[in-house]
């Protein structure tokens, strides 16, 4: 297994590192985790990343000659350093097990992905999180191309040991949980409270100073409304979401895949709403999913002012676990 592992703390590492933690109690696994040093500028992480990766695939394939090798595919021009690593694998004789969390090339046809398809070749095996990222790539790379869902939502079943929250009567604060940034959706929450008069709470690391300008700015308008937190983790986190009644993440990211903040509210009963990008659709009632990008936040003020005072059952259906079994669904796909 070589991959990216925390830090940095993002939803692709979080799962690696689960993933990581769940394959050892199905099979021999050696991990060869790549993290970034706070000593490497952020421009030069992407080359430092895959200069280190594909020597440790060198290293790996000639070394141990494992039966498989994980990765997890880049995205954008990110994409051809997992290219390499795929010839890498194919020249050694040994098969790929390729974790993908980019959505953009199931959505588009890019080159770079069909290069890394066809060498990844027909032994290979492609774990993917939802029935959209599957139609993507058997339209776009090959009806033959053998692949394997793997949601999120099984990584966090009973995470929390805890009861769900009470569903809301009405909708009194709004939260908003990412990695902040433009493509995340931050200018279309803070233009959804503008618009319904409503408590907001932000959380999350700012992308960059004028990202964090707007926030301080959005906060300072109405300080006795509105609040940011800054980064959360662990109780922080917890006690983030037992503040908010529902969770608003409306993302234009290109690359959105299966984001984990949705079924971390789901698994806390707390209601999402979400632009259907990737396989967003899939994680959520259609009563949590805007019809486009552009018509959020329309749609999401409707939704906050007819809001039912008692749950309907696609919404206690979307906070019931998964009923699948993480060990037999990987003891699947590394030992069939």
């Amino acid at each position: 297994m070589v991959t990216v592992l925390p830090p940095p703390k993002t939803g692709q590492t979080t799962v690696s590192e689960l993933m990581a933690q769940a394959l050892k109690g199905v099979c021999h696994l050696v991990v060869k985790p790549i993290q970034k040093q706070s000593a490497i500028a952020v421009r030069f992480w992407s080359l430092y990343k895959h200069f280190v990766i594909t020597w440790t695939v060198v290293k790996v394939v000639v070394g141990k000659r494992p039966d498989w090798l994980y990765l997890v595919p880049d995205s954008g021009i990110g994409m051809w350093g997992s290219v390499v690593s795929a010839l890498v694998a194919r020249l050694g004789g040994v098969r790929l097990l390729a974790h993908h969390h980019v959505f953009a090339y199931c959505r588009q046809r890019r080159l770079s992905a069909s290069v890394f398809f066809w060498i990844a070749g027909r032994r290979s095996r492609h774990i993917v999180l939802g029935r959209k990222m599957v139609d993507g790539i058997c339209e776009h790379y090959g009806p033959g191309i053998d692949t394997v869902i793997l949601s999120n939502r099984l990584f966090f079943v009973d995470e929390t040991g805890q009861a769900l929250k009470p569903w809301p009567a009405s909708i009194r604060r709004i939260g908003f949980l990412s990695n902040i940034t433009q493509e995340k959706g931050i200018a279309a929450f803070m233009e959804l409270c503008s618009t319904v008069p409503i408590n907001a709470t932000i959380a999350g690391p700012a992308g960059n100073l004028n990202t964090q300008a707007a926030i301080d700015w959005f906060v300072g308008e109405l300080p006795d409304r509105r609040s940011y937190l800054g980064p959360v983790y662990g109780e922080a986190k917890k006690d983030f979401f037992d503040s908010i009644d529902m969770l608003v993440f409306p993302t234009r990211y290109k690359n959105e895949a299966e984001p984990l903040v949705v079924y971390e509210a789901l698994d806390r009963g707390i209601p999402v709403l979400a632009t259907p990008m990737g396989c967003i659709p899939d994680q959520l009632p259609t009563e949590g999913v805007a019809p486009s990008v552009d018509e959020f936040v329309f749609w999401a003020a409707a939704q906050i002012a007819q809001w039912p005072a008692k749950a309907p059952q696609c919404w206690v259906d979307a906070f019931e676990p998964s009923s699948e079994s993480l060990d037999k669904t990987l003891q699947r796909i590394v030992v069939e």
